[in-house]
């Protein structure tokens, strides 16, 4: 299953989605590759406990009630393989492993948690030492696959399409849809209603309908 949308930031569409799969609230739920905290702490859901993990030399800034874990993602997935979470999120992180890898680590991370929220760009969106110079000694920020929305159904998701959310990315002739894709044991149809008519109430505000014409209609063209 899934859905295009229109000019909505990918932090309010995840609020969303968790608003309806938790109404009570998130309890446990693990932030794997948190890098800076800033995706999580802009979705602005607070659960009763939360872990951020990351290799991150810096203390990450999380949201209220979390914790932060320096570790390597791999060595806190065997550590923590029995555990079961509410939610396990991985924000724009598969992209950076290689496609087998990146396939097991979801498939490792659905079997830990009752419901799972990955984004990604969709499609192989290009990101090296090439497009960007910075990078040149730190591959971990490479990217090295990518998914279509079909590969990420396949993996039981229902996944939302945030049209144009990469608008021509650096080293990149084109723009890339963003993708957030969501994996649990609820009808994820539920899901798909609320998000398709949040997505419509906010693209009626004046100011969210002219940026998303804008930026989904006119951007394209040059």
């Amino acid at each position: 299953m899934r859905a295009n949308v229109y000019g909505v930031p990918p932090n309010i569409v995840a609020k969303w989605v968790l608003e309806v799969v938790f109404p009570n609230g998130v309890g446990l739920w693990a932030d794997i590759a948190c890098g800076n905290g800033k995706f999580t702490r802009e979705i602005s859901v607070i659960p009763q406990n939360g872990i951020g993990i990351d290799v991150n030399t810096a203390t990450p800034i999380l949201p209220k009630n979390f914790i932060f874990e320096r570790k390597k993602i791999f060595d806190w997935i065997q550590e923590n393989k029995e555990r079961k979470f509410d939610l396990i999120s991985s924000f724009e992180f598969v992209e950076h492993l290689e496609k087998r890898e990146a396939i097991a680590f979801i498939k490792t991370i659905k079997k830990m948690a009752r419901f799972v929220v990955v984004s990604t760009p969709s499609g192989f969106l290009k990101q090296d030492a090439e497009t960007d110079y910075s990078l040149f000694d730190n591959p971990w920020q490479w990217h090295r696959c990518g998914f279509s929305p079909k590969e990420l159904e396949e993996l039981g998701f229902a996944v939302f399409i945030l049209k144009n959310a990469h608008y021509k990315p650096a080293g990149n002739d084109k723009s890339f849809d963003k993708l957030i894709a969501c994996w649990g044991e609820i009808n994820l149809d539920s899901v798909a209603r609320k998000i398709k008519y949040n997505s419509m109430c906010y693209n009626f505000s004046p100011i969210h309908l002219y940026r998303t014409i804008r930026d989904n209609f006119l951007r394209p063209l040059f």
